[in-house]
């Protein structure tokens, strides 16, 4: 209960944000060093193919929405810490064409192939406390690199580099467990596409996405 109440005033007294990093005065006593947890999250991408049909019309191909489930682990405090993240979900396939009218690019409708491909997400990450609200969550920024496995159904899979930057606040829900939402920025300079799967003429693009999350980890 005393939680709760402490969490309620937190909500409305306007809080001091430090600027300071981890291991400052009035810091949560974490009680280790290794943490891990579980994740979910909401992948949104760019444009990873583009191209014009017989009657020039330009089309655009792009991995669709698929959520993400993952496991994570790291080592550090409050302030630089290191690790990795495995995650993995079932993009579909979307595509829209448009078209010149008299009123300009006209977008037609977006159609949907549900769960196109096996997306396996292996990253290596590091993250920094950048801000704190006082007596209370932290902003974290994060940097990553990795690879990602992109998988048709029933075909082989290609593999490609991504890079990734976010922030995320942490809540420290109890002295051994955390929550944590966040965003990502990511960008794989390869397509996940490959050129066989696409229409003749088509070109494959670096692409990027955007990610929602939101984790649970146990320190130890």
């Amino acid at each position: 209960m005393k939680r709760i109440l402490l969490f309620g005033l937190c909500l409305i007294t306007p809080p001091a944000i430090q600027g300071q990093k981890g291991g400052g005065a009035g810091d949560p006593a974490l009680p280790g060093r290794w943490a891990a947890g579980i994740s979910l999250g909401s992948w949104s991408f760019g444009d990873a193919s583009t191209g014009t049909d017989g009657e020039g019309n330009r089309l655009r191909f792009r991995p669709y929405r698929p959520t993400m489930w993952g496991l994570a682990a790291h080592i550090g405090r409050s302030g630089f810490r290191a690790g990795l993240a495995a995650r993995v979900g079932d993009p579909g396939l979307a595509a829209q064409g448009e078209e010149v009218s008299e009123s300009g690019l006209v977008s037609g409708p977006l159609l949907v192939y549900d769960g196109a491909y096996r997306l396996v997400a292996l990253t290596v990450m590091v993250s920094e406390r950048i801000a704190r609200v006082h007596g209370g969550p932290s902003i974290r920024g994060v940097l990553g690199f990795g690879l990602e496995r992109w998988t048709p159904a029933g075909e082989s899979g290609k593999t490609i580099g991504a890079a990734l930057a976010g922030v995320g606040l942490e809540i420290q829900l109890s002295r051994r467990w955390v929550g944590t939402v966040g965003g990502e920025v990511g960008y794989t300079p390869a397509s996940p596409f490959q050129g066989r799967h696409l229409p003749s003429g088509f070109r494959t693009t670096g692409t990027w996405r955007r990610a929602l999350t939101a984790a649970l980890e146990r320190r130890f």
